[in-house]
């Protein structure tokens, strides 16, 4: 477990819970409009399935109801490249989808 993100912050506060790893990891080609469009689906159709019910909430506590949202951490761990996608009843007012449409772009940068 050390190689996952939090295993620090138990190691230093033992009382905090920080949920484990869900679903099998993605691979997300930023470089290629067709890979984004492909990880976009997939990560459409797990929130989705997460929306229904949340694994982790049935698991520790049994109980079966809505979950919120999926949090991706790219590997190596990167806090920079983090981003949530969410199930429709928790987006902000007029988001459409799970996910960010485009990945975000760097001031300066050069591309489509």
């Amino acid at each position: 477990m050390l190689d996952r993100p939090g295993w620090l912050l138990r190691a230093l506060v033992p009382e905090l819970r920080v949920l484990p790893w869900e679903g099998e990891q993605i691979t997300i080609d930023f470089a290629s409009r067709d890979g984004l469009d492909r990880a976009a689906a997939e990560l459409d159709r797990r929130v989705a399935e997460v929306e229904r019910e949340d694994p982790w909430v049935k698991r520790e506590f049994g109980i079966s109801g809505l979950g919120e949202r999926l949090v991706l951490y790219p590997e190596p761990h990167d806090p920079a490249l983090m981003f949530k996608a969410k199930s429709e009843k928790h987006r902000t007012a007029g988001t459409r989808s799970a996910r960010p449409s485009r990945p975000p772009r760097a001031r300066g940068s050069v591309g489509r």
